[in-house]
């Protein structure tokens, strides 16, 4: 029986992937049978397997129906953008979708007490449950005094397009990243008359370091080819990728490369390329960022990088009758200077 089962599973689900743990429910005509009629597994919380033992064998994975909500929050920043967003009670997975969606503007790793947020965005609920954030659909991020802001959008019939487009029309989506790890710190700058703290003595300082915890993910800062992963005695493990004719990029101090990164492999932007440690010379975990241009190190903070593609000028009049329904909604909004609101709309 259970050589069947697995092979009538085997084009939607591998049998050998069941997990202790996970809720299972077994379905009989009588509770007194020996042999149920039907088992059904749930892998995870979006999916269940329905194991039919009728005339003949059959296997099918159903995924269970979600239910949106949309979701406004408004805030001040107080700390971190983590411990604001927790103190509302919002899911911090909505942070990834900030990042995201506000890329072009809104610099991250150097936010200041007092800038605003307010946001509009999808909770996913199943059976009630609360299963996660959905589509971060619209945002607006004040900071130095200006407003920042993203809108999610699809052009008509171009599914592929969909994505971050902030005030103008602009994708959010740049050719580069701002950092290759998320929400770390800078520990050491670009300095050309850095004091070395192993060698001690001033040496050239030509990349970035960015502290984060032992196994953060480190991810390719742009589309490119690995040319070279390996090991060196004072970078460590590290990776290297060119990513056009012009840039290339370095992440010094791995603790290890991910799975399949080696020279010649093709990379997307935000792919994890490895993660933090502190191999080769280094005081503690951090990645050595490196920017190259043209076969020159460069400090990437102050260079200005190529922009993304611009949304077709056609395509502007919808975008814009869709942004101000919604920038109408996010300025309907409590202001965060009130005390902190979250409230579905």
């Amino acid at each position: 029986m259970i050589m069947l089962l697995e092979h009538e599973a085997k084009d939607v689900f591998n049998i050998r992937n069941i997990r202790t743990g996970a809720k299972y429910h077994v379905i009989k005509k009588d509770e007194c049978d020996d042999m149920p009629i039907a088992i059904v597994y749930e892998p995870d919380k979006f999916r269940y397997l329905v194991c039919d033992f009728g005339d003949d064998v059959k296997v099918n994975l159903v995924e269970k129906e979600v239910e949106t909500c949309e979701e406004i929050v408004s805030g001040t920043l107080d700390g971190s953008l983590w411990n604001s967003l927790d103190k509302l009670g919002v899911d911090v997975g909505i942070i990834d979708l900030m990042e995201e969606a506000l890329s072009s503007s809104v610099d991250f790793y150097h936010t200041h007490n007092g800038d605003e947020f307010k946001l509009i965005f999808e909770k996913k609920y199943i059976d009630g449950e609360y299963v996660g954030i959905g589509k971060l659909t619209a945002a607006g991020y004040v900071t130095d005094g200006k407003a920042n802001y993203a809108f999610y959008y699809q052009p008509t019939d171009k599914e592929e397009k969909a994505g971050y487009f902030d005030f103008e029309g602009r994708p959010a989506r740049q050719s580069f990243l701002k950092a290759p790890v998320k929400f770390s710190r800078i520990s050491s700058s670009y300095n050309l008359k850095r004091f070395h703290p192993i060698k001690r003595k001033t040496i050239p300082h030509l990349g970035t370091d960015y502290a984060a915890p032992y196994g953060t993910e480190i991810r390719s800062v742009g589309d490119g080819v690995v040319t070279a992963a390996t090991y060196g005695s004072g970078n460590g493990y590290f990776v290297k990728i060119r990513h056009d004719k012009v840039y290339e990029t370095q992440y010094l101090h791995m603790s290890r490369f991910a799975k399949g990164i080696k020279p010649g492999t093709r990379v997307k932007q935000g792919q994890t390329i490895g993660y933090v440690g502190s191999t080769g010379l280094a005081t503690g975990p951090h990645v050595c960022f490196r920017f190259w241009k043209n076969g020159r190190q460069v400090n990437h903070l102050k260079e200005k990088l190529p922009q993304a593609k611009p949304m077709d000028a056609a395509e502007l009049p919808e975008f814009f009758e869709f942004r101000d329904k919604l920038l109408l909604k996010l300025n309907n909004i409590p202001d965060p200077a009130n005390p902190a609101h979250a409230s579905n709309p």
